[in-house]
């Protein structure tokens, strides 16, 4: 199935990325990944800080897909929201659900 052209405004206001050809033959990689949205990219950044030869196979424009189509925002505390109204809600302080998305702010500013 052909990607859907992604109409956004990060789309249409970014400048073209390069020109890639498609896959020849016989090229080789210590990794391989698969999709250029934001896991897909920073597996192989990371892959390749760590020494890795890596190869990014993307089947549209990189971000073509979900990672493209959000507002790119990072909001903690938001799954606090849901599990506070779980029936597991009295078993979790309320530091404890508040933890894992300040955890995930540090990393995204760091």
């Amino acid at each position: 199935m052909p990607a859907v052209p992604l109409q956004s405004l990060w789309s249409v206001t970014a400048p073209a990325g390069p020109a890639c050809t498609a896959l020849a033959t016989g090229w080789r990689a210590q990794a391989a990944v698969i999709g250029a949205g934001y896991t897909g990219l920073s597996a192989a950044l990371h892959l390749a800080q760590a020494g890795r030869e890596v190869a990014v196979l993307e089947a549209a424009d990189i971000g073509a897909g979900a990672s493209g189509s959000n507002g790119g925002q990072v909001i903690p505390g938001s799954s606090t929201i849901r599990i506070r109204s779980s029936k597991y809600s009295d078993r979790m302080s309320e530091r404890a659900r508040w933890r894992p998305s300040r955890r995930v702010l540090t990393w995204c500013s760091n």
